[in-house]
C-alpha cells in the first residue's frame, strides 16, 4: 500500500533523487505512507532516508515543550539529517 509518492520514491534512480523526494514530503505523507516509504528505502539501501523517516515520524509523535517546540535533541537530530539529505540532493543536481 502507498500513495503516488511511494511509487515516485521507488522509481528514483539514485539516492540524491530519493533525498530530494523525501525532503519535500508533507507530514501527512509521513503519517500515512511511512511503512511503505521505509520499505522502499530499505530495498534501495538508502540508510540516510531510513533515518530521516524515523526522525520525521518521531517528530510527529513527540510531545512539545511548553512553547510548542520539539524537544531540542530531536529537533537538532532532524536538522542534521535534513542537511545531510539536502547536501546529497544538491550533489546530484550539480553532477
Amino acid at each position: 500500500m502507498g500513495g503516488p509518492v511511494v511509487a515516485q520514491l521507488a522509481a528514483a534512480a539514485s539516492h540524491g533523487e530519493r533525498a530530494a523526494i523525501l525532503l519535500r514530503l508533507p507530514d501527512v505523507a509521513i503519517h500515512f505512507d511511512c511503512p511503505a516509504l521505509h520499505r522502499v528505502c530499505m530495498a534501495a539501501g538508502f540508510r540516510q532516508g531510513i533515518s530521516f523517516l524515523a526522525l520525521r515520524l518521531a517528530c510527529l509523535n513527540a510531545v512539545r515543550t511548553l512553547d510548542g517546540r520539539l524537544p531540542r535533541e530531536l529537533g537538532d537530530a532532524l536538522d542534521e539529517t535534513r542537511a545531510m539529505l539536502a547536501d546529497l540532493s544538491a550533489l546530484e543536481r550539480s553532477a
